[in-house]
């Protein structure tokens, strides 16, 4: 487990973690086909082996508080997420989940408006484009690589 933050430094930081890919190690499930294409059982069955995946994550990083989550997890994974992060002890000011379509262009808004709102100072995300697009907001961004 790593620590991310500068134990040394007296200012606290708000930070805003992205949750897949950054603190949690997550495998989800390909979709066979496009979301729309599938029936109703077939979306059922997708749903519950992503909800399975958020589940069985592991914990990549504990990160230092004060801290806000913003992921592009879908609301209906709220629940999941919660029990999540409960298991494995983080305790984060706020959970935000995202209640749009999940496009790249949705994430990136969505992850530029809560962490403006939330008043983050430095954002960590896995994604590169996403990162690159959250740049010159009001916040530094910090690229996490997948380990």
């Amino acid at each position: 487990m790593i620590n991310i933050g500068n134990q040394a430094n007296s200012k606290k930081y708000i930070r805003g973690y992205d949750l897949d890919g950054v603190l949690a190690g997550t495998n989800k499930p390909k979709k066979p086909k496009s979301y729309f294409e599938m029936n109703g059982d077939e979306r059922k069955a997708y749903q519950k082996k992503t909800k399975e995946a958020y589940r069985e994550a592991q914990l990549i990083r504990h990160p230092k508080r004060p801290y806000h989550i913003i992921t592009s997890r879908r609301r209906k994974y709220r629940d999941v997420t919660i029990w999540w992060c409960e298991k494995h002890d983080l305790k984060p000011e706020t959970i935000n989940t995202m209640d749009r379509p999940r496009t790249q262009q949705n994430m990136i808004e969505f992850k530029r408006e809560k962490a403006k709102e939330l008043n983050v100072d430095i954002f960590y995300e896995d994604d590169k484009t996403i990162a690159k697009n959250l740049l010159g907001n009001g916040f530094k961004v910090k690229w996490v690589r997948h380990i």
